[in-house]
Order: structure tokens, then C-alpha cells, then sequence
């Protein structure tokens, strides 16, 4: 007669190996959800009317108005051609401006210093321009 194995209880079973019956299994995690599970997506509805900004005065925000036409590219081109080794645009809290420039002269360690101020941009890059003018020509 061949061997049978008899049939084991739940408490005649062997235990499981110590480690496999401990560890949970692994939870299955997606990055994206599957395209036929995904509700289609909801558009808000358009406006009765049109949306509109405020303009800056309705709240009560100060608006700096542009003071010139005023080229800075030519005027920063100009002191550049000249060597200029600083130039400094200054807007005074009161209004008005200064315009503060430095130019290499012959002398070692010495600058030759152009300042001015006036109540616009455009009347200071003016100015600017008129001083550079007066010192390349004694130069």
C-alpha cells in the first residue's frame, strides 16, 4: 500500500518561515490615473460680462507719469564713448533729478566730474550732454 500523508488541522499545520508571513504585501501605487477612470472635466461658466481691470486712479494708487522722450540708450552711449567711469541718475524724493558722471582725464588717479540737476529727465540729460560737449572740447 503506498504512503498517504495524513491530513493536518489548522493547529497540526507547520508554522510559515519566520520573515515571509510577517511582511505585508506590497501595495500597488499609480502616478496617473487610467484614462477611463478620469471624469471629464468641468468648464466654469463664462461670464456675463466681460472682466475689467481697474484703472490705478479708481484705486486710489499714484501713477508716475513718464517725464521725457528722453533717449537713455544715446545719453549712456555718449558718456560710454567718452570713457566715462561712473554715471549715476538720481530721482529726488521731492521731484527732480541729478545726473552725476566721471571722466577720465590725463592725470593719473584724477577724474574729471560732471553734476546736474534740474526738474525733468529730459532738461538733465540735456544739460549732461551740453557739459560733456564743453569738456571734450578743452580736451
Amino acid at each position: 500500500m503506498p504512503y498517504q500523508q495524513p491530513a493536518l488541522g489548522p493547529a497540526a499545520r507547520p508554522p510559515a518561515p519566520v520573515g515571509l508571513a510577517a511582511v505585508p504585501p506590497r501595495p500597488t501605487i499609480r502616478g496617473q490615473m487610467s484614462d477611463e477612470s478620469r471624469a471629464p472635466e468641468a468648464r466654469p461658466p463664462a461670464p456675463a460680462k466681460p472682466l475689467a481691470m481697474p484703472s490705478p486712479e479708481q484705486l486710489s494708487v499714484a501713477v508716475r507719469k513718464s517725464e521725457s522722450n528722453v533717449d537713455w540708450n544715446l545719453v549712456h552711449r555718449r558718456f560710454h564713448d567718452a570713457g566715462a567711469t561712473c554715471f549715476l541718475l538720481d530721482h529726488a524724493p521731492q521731484g527732480g533729478c541729478k545726473l552725476t558722471c566721471l571722466l577720465p582725464t590725463g592725470q593719473p588717479n584724477r577724474n574729471h566730474h560732471i553734476e546736474v540737476e534740474a526738474a525733468t529727465e529730459a532738461e538733465v540729460a540735456r544739460l549732461a550732454l551740453e557739459r560733456l560737449e564743453e569738456w571734450r572740447m578743452k580736451n
